[in-house]
């Protein structure tokens, strides 16, 4: 089974595309089903910088929460 972080190597097509490349560091540990303290500690900065990228992100998939981004990156689509 392919996973989301595997899709991501090859290029930022698909349901990433638009992200920043930390939005989608974040949306890849969102869909791994990382807490925003866990990736506080593993990207080095703060929880509050997280939630940012987290916000960001779902905006730009035009969702209201983390399940549905992580529905959306496992299906490979995206808003809009």
């Amino acid at each position: 089974m392919t996973t989301v972080r595997t899709e991501i190597i090859g290029g930022v097509a698909g349901p990433l595309e638009g992200l920043s490349a930390r939005e989608r560091q974040v949306a890849v540990l969102i869909a791994d089903g990382w807490t925003d303290r866990e990736m506080a500690e593993e990207l080095g900065v703060s929880v509050r910088t997280v939630d940012f990228h987290v916000r960001n992100a779902l905006t730009k998939f035009d969702v209201t929460s983390r399940h549905e981004i992580r529905h959306r990156l496992r299906e490979g689509s995206c808003g809009n």
